[in-house]
């Protein structure tokens, strides 16, 4: 009996403690530094997840479910080819601990997959609940903030507002990862029932939030994600029976996104996707089993372009260069199956993750969130 307690107590601070790590994650960061936002996510996820790997492994003494399940196997697998390609990379060190500004590094994948690992044996609905709850206070939380800062600029004319270039950043530092973070929660907000959302106008006036906020950010990858979150939850709502209707919602509401993203233009060489996409290419062809590890894409990206480019802003080529077609093909398999086994919200949140992973380099809380949501 003492025993039984003393299991469930624990189970239960580890459902709070996980609860606190996914709300807190996407606000840690520092006003001043040379890194304030990215190097202080980076520290509390790898200190958080292993925290959370041992209290799951060693603290406690009853799980829910196994582990041993197809998803986690390819997952698994996937952390441990990618070890082997970093050691055989071209910087294995760099590989590991990542460059200093993206921390992306097999330190960073490994507390991922331990984050995985640490919840994918709970099945219970109830801490379930409580995981959708933070991260939908989460969402609204950074909306706000977001949303005070346009208010403080634009509005107030305080200059001391962090920036990029005009565009908001909120607590992430980067445009593109507030915006991908706003997308990528936003099924939580849309399909899910709490305390905050339980009136009809307060999750409109949720939504309509993150929109404005996302589009302050100028995040042309973050509004086409918020697009295809959009245009699934009205398809799952709506259930028209015709093809003839479907196909009209999809038109009506991707006609609306291009005359959005056509007011959004920008000059800069880094926005010339399809040249360092084919780059990264070419670069696969070189070495297409086992990459160059991870984090070597600057070393890796033709000196002659005269420009310093250490993502392949795209996840898939991004793994096609660090790990090689295995490597791919591993992820590719955590991806489906991944998809097939969570919930549709779920579902929806991760296929927001893929469509920005498309067109812009990661944050550690959009990767942190993306782990964590496989496991549920």
């Amino acid at each position: 009996m003492v025993t039984f307690v003393k299991s469930l107590s624990s189970t239960k601070l580890k459902i709070y403690l996980t609860s606190l790590f996914i709300f807190s994650l996407p606000f840690i960061h520092l006003r001043h530094g040379w890194n304030p936002f990215e190097h202080p996510k980076f520290i509390f996820f790898i200190v958080w997840s292993y925290i959370l790997g041992i209290f799951s492994f060693v603290l406690l003494t009853q799980k829910s479910g196994s582990l041993f399940t197809r998803l986690s196997t390819f997952i698994v697998l996937f952390g441990i080819f990618v070890f082997f390609c970093n050691m055989i990379g071209l910087d294995p060190k760099t590989s590991f601990l990542g460059t200093e500004w993206r921390y992306q590094g097999f330190l960073t994948l490994s507390s991922g997959v331990l984050l995985y690992l640490s919840n994918a044996s709970d099945k219970r609905e109830d801490s379930h609940r409580l995981y959708y709850f933070s991260i939908v206070l989460a969402n609204i939380g950074i909306t706000l903030f977001s949303f005070w800062q346009i208010i403080q600029f634009f509005i107030l004319g305080q200059i001391t507002v962090p920036l990029f270039q005009g565009r908001i950043v909120g607590t992430m530092g980067n445009p593109n990862f507030l915006g991908g973070f706003l997308a990528m929660t936003l099924p939580f907000v849309l399909m899910t029932k709490n305390v905050f959302l339980n009136r009809k106008i307060v999750r409109i006036s949720a939504v309509f939030l993150n929109l404005i906020v996302i589009m302050f950010t100028q995040s042309r990858g973050a509004i086409i994600s918020f697009a295809v979150v959009m245009i699934l939850f009205l398809l799952h709502r709506v259930k028209f029976r015709r093809p003839g209707a479907i196909i009209y919602l999809i038109i009506v509401i991707l006609l609306t996104l291009i005359a959005t993203i056509s007011v959004i233009k920008r000059d800069s060489i880094w926005d010339s996707r399809g040249m360092i996409w084919k780059e990264g290419v070419t670069a696969f062809s070189k070495r297409p089993i086992t990459g160059y590890g991870q984090e070597n894409f600057e070393l890796i990206f033709p000196k002659e372009r005269l420009i310093k480019v250490d993502s392949a802003h795209n996840i898939f080529i991004e793994i096609l260069v660090s790990s090689g077609i295995i490597g791919l093909l591993l992820y590719m398999c955590i991806i489906f199956e991944g998809i097939r086994r969570v919930p549709l919200v779920v579902k929806i949140a991760i296929i927001a993750f893929l469509v920005r992973a498309q067109f812009n380099p990661l944050s550690i809380a959009e990767i942190g969130y993306f782990w964590f949501m496989l496991s549920l």
